[in-house]
Formats: structure tokens, C-alpha cells, sequence
């Protein structure tokens, strides 16, 4: 039996108290009065701030910041007028009561679906659960595929990759980077004490990051940072100060690492100080999707919505090189800049409007939520691969994960328990032939 602190039943009667507040105001921000818009954004702030106090260092705090997260760029472009790319230049109208008015709805629905159900309970006895006990054999094997693939996906040397080359992969398909992740992944239990598995993280991290990948690396390093929250025995807030200095002084490095990366391949230049920084206020990635969260609002209210056009062109997307010219990309192309992307919210206001949000709140929370319930190896992989999908989930579509964990979760699964069974029949023989040749020399 999970039970649930007294603090989160008091983080629920604030959200109660904060969801009264947010519809009085709603005439103010309706009316898109900066009084409104603040008060509305400060709303936004604090369910946040429930939903991670509620659910702690786990897969729904982990999407909710990244989701959240495009209205900052948003908010930049409301108040100042300038903020990054098409965001900054488009004469899209920025619909921004529109825009919060859909985060805090979404927002609420998991925050009730994750309080009734307990998913940070649920998703602490899954991290406690063993991963599977591998042969030195299986780990250079898995080692190998996440090189090759890495090479694979991005095939070309440095300095030649151009945007639209990025994924021109050497295999047919565009997900052969995330059986590389996979691979990796797989391997993390033995990150601490195998050196070739680090080392393998490292060079793989290398290539991805110079061939200008970093939604990948950043769900990497954001799923590992929270699934290490997850599993500390004495809880983040008992560590010490030292240690949290150094978590956050990680997490800067690696976000201007990554603006870095995202600076370089597009304007081919390195960036000084005072570029970087205006780089990582505006974020290329995140500006580029909160424009294509605007965009979709825009559809639905100066074109209509596509009735469910999206969403089933993305459950189709699950079949191996599939193609249908019917998806969000497709759509937006046809109408708008597009500079790739899909925020995770696109897909139901485009298909329904604001009022399938609730219905797809409750289907992405039982998506992850089913994995939880499992409670076995394999699934405790899928959830892992999952956590660490969240950037590219969130910012490019739900069908990015399908590839994953539809084929190369139960490819390196699978693949792995047939290694480990073979590596152990021939220790067994060698040593029935040790016992033999042992007894006869007796």
C-alpha cells in the first residue's frame, strides 16, 4: 500500500483555492490586460510549483517543466517584442490568453490524475525493482550498437552538416538515433563501474552533440538528473549544499553547452558571452516549438480544427516507414513558416480545440501510468527509455516515441536475455569440462 503525505492533500486545496483565482481572472486576461496576463502567469508558476511538490523528482514533473517551459519564450516576445527566429518575426497574432489558458487546464489534469493515483508512489517501488543481471559480453554488445547507430543516424563528418541533412540516415527511416539511446540506456547500471560503458556515453554524446543533436541529449541528461532524484535513499532536499551547488552548476554547463550547440549550427559561428546569453534567454529549440503552440491555436481559430485528422495519422506513424501526408507538419507547411516541430498540445487543439485537452490529459497520463502498474524488467526499461524521451515527446510529437518502444526496447531486451543465456551455457560447459578434465587427471 502507497500512501500519500498530508502535505499533498494540502497541495490540492491550494490548487482548489489557486483554480478559483485563475477564473476570476480570466476576464483579464481574456481581455489580454497586462494586469491579467501576470496574474494568469504567476497561476501557471504556482501549479507548477504543486505538481513537482506533489509528484517530486518524476516523469510528470519532468514533462511539465518541458512543457511549461514554451511560454517563456512567449512571454519574452509579449513583453519586449523581440525573442527569437519566426517566433520573433512572424505576424502570427500571439495568442497568449489562449496559450496559458491551455497549459493550466492541461497542467490541472495531470496534477489531479497524479494526486489520485499516486504516480510518484507508483514510479518510486518501479526505480526499486532490479534491472536484469548482464554478461560482461551483453554490455560490449549493447557498447557496439550504440556506436554503430550513433554513426548510422548521423553519418557525415563534422563540420558538414547542413539542417537539412541532419537525418539523412544511412538506413531508411529517422529513428535509427534512438536505438543509439537505447542501446545506451540499457547499460546505464553499469555507468559507475565499466569504463568502456563510459566511455561509450561519452563518445556517443560526442558525435550526437557535433552533428547538432541535442533534444536527444537533453533527454538524456534531464531523464538521468531526475531518475538519479528518484533514487536517492535520503531525498534531494537531506543532500548537502555542496551537492546541490554542483547539480546546479551541472545543469547550467550542460543548458549552455547545449545553446552552444544549437548557436553553432545555425549561424555557424562560435558564440560570444554576451550571444550565448541572450541565446539561452530565448532558446532556439523552445522558441521555434512555443511558435508552433501558437501556431496551432491559430489554426483552430482562423481555420477550424481537423477533427482527429492528426491524431490518427500519428497512431498510424506507429508502422514502420508508413507515410501519410496528413500530420501537423503537413498541415502547417501548407500555411505557415514551420521550423520543426510539434508541441505536445498541437495535436488536440488542431484535431478538437481546448475541449480535448481533458481527454487527452487522461490518455497520456494512463500511457505512462501503465508502465508503472507492470512492475517488471522490461517494463522498468520502457519507463527509463521513456523518461528520457520527454524532451523530444513534448517539443516534436508523441510519435517519436513509438519507434522506441514499440521495436528497440524489446529488440535490446530480448536481445539481451539471449546473450546472457548463451554467454552462461558456455561458462557452464567450460566448467563441466574443468570438473572432467580435473577428476580424470585424479
Amino acid at each position: 500500500m502507497i500512501y500519500k503525505k498530508s502535505s499533498d492533500f494540502l497541495m490540492l486545496f491550494l490548487w482548489v483555492v489557486l483554480s478559483i483565482l485563475f477564473i476570476v481572472n480570466e476576464y483579464s486576461l481574456t481581455t489580454v490586460s497586462d494586469k491579467g496576463v501576470f496574474f494568469a502567469v504567476l497561476g501557471i508558476g504556482i501549479i507548477v510549483f504543486i505538481l513537482i511538490a506533489v509528484n517530486k523528482a518524476s516523469l510528470i514533473s519532468l514533462l511539465i517543466i518541458c512543457l511549461n517551459v514554451l511560454l517563456v519564450p512567449i512571454l519574452i516576445q509579449y513583453y519586449t517584442g523581440h525573442s527569437y527566429g519566426i517566433l520573433s518575426i512572424s505576424h502570427v497574432t500571439l495568442h497568449i490568453s489562449e496559450v496559458i489558458n491551455n497549459l493550466y487546464l492541461y497542467d490541472s489534469v495531470l496534477l489531479i490524475l497524479s494526486f489520485v493515483f499516486n504516480f510518484s508512489g507508483h514510479e518510486k517501488v518501479l526505480w526499486n525493482s532490479s534491472f536484469l543481471e548482464d554478461e560482461q559480453f551483453t554490455i560490449w554488445i549493447r557498447n557496439f550498437i550504440a556506436l554503430i547507430f550513433a554513426i548510422v543516424a548521423f553519418p557525415r563528418g563534422f563540420g558538414q552538416v547542413s539542417a537539412d541533412e541532419r537525418f539523412d540516415m544511412l538506413l531508411p527511416g529517422k529513428a535509427w538515433n534512438q536505438l543509439s539511446v537505447v542501446a545506451l540506456l540499457f547499460n546505464l547500471p553499469y555507468l559507475k563501474k565499466s569504463h568502456s560503458v563510459r566511455l561509450t556515453y561519452l563518445l556517443v554524446i560526442f558525435w550526437f552533440l557535433s552533428h547538432g543533436e541535442r533534444a536527444d541529449i537533453a533527454g538524456i541528461f534531464a531523464g538521468l538528473i531526475f531518475y538519479w532524484l528518484a533514487t536517492q535513499k535520503k531525498g534531494i532536499f537531506n543532500n548537502g549544499i555542496l551537492k546541490k551547488f554542483v547539480i546546479l552548476l551541472f545543469g547550467f554547463v550542460l543548458v549552455a553547452l547545449l545553446g552552444c550547440v544549437g548557436y553553432i549550427r545555425i549561424y555557424h559561428v562560435i558564440p560570444d558571452i554576451r550571444e550565448l546569453l541572450l541565446n539561452l534567454l530565448t532558446t532556439a529549440t523552445i522558441s521555434d516549438v512555443a511558435y508552433l503552440f501558437n501556431v496551432s491555436i491559430d489554426y483552430g481559430l482562423s481555420i477550424g480544427h481537423t477533427n482527429g485528422q492528426i491524431l490518427i495519422t500519428n497512431i498510424l506513424s506507429a508502422i514502420p516507414f508508413f507515410k501519410q501526408k496528413t500530420g501537423f507538419t503537413d498541415i502547417i507547411n501548407g500555411l505557415y513558416p514551420n521550423p520543426g516541430g510539434e508541441p505536445l498540445l498541437a495535436e488536440p487543439i488542431m484535431d478538437f480545440g481546448m475541449v480535448s485537452l481533458p481527454i487527452i490529459g487522461v490518455l497520456d497520463f494512463f500511457f505512462f501510468f501503465i508502465f508503472l502498474r507492470s512492475g517488471n524488467k522490461f517494463f522498468k526499461y520502457e519507463f527509463l527509455v521513456l523518461l528520457c524521451s520527454i524532451p523530444r515527446i513534448v517539443w516534436y510529437g508523441r510519435s517519436y516515441v513509438f519507434s522506441s518502444v514499440l521495436f528497440f526496447v524489446p529488440f535490446i531486451y530480448c536481445l539481451s536475455l539471449l546473450l546472457n543465456k548463451h554467454k552462461k551455457k558456455i561458462s557452464e560447459k567450460n566448467g563441466e569440462l574443468l570438473l572432467n578434465s580435473s577428476s580424470k587427471t585424479i
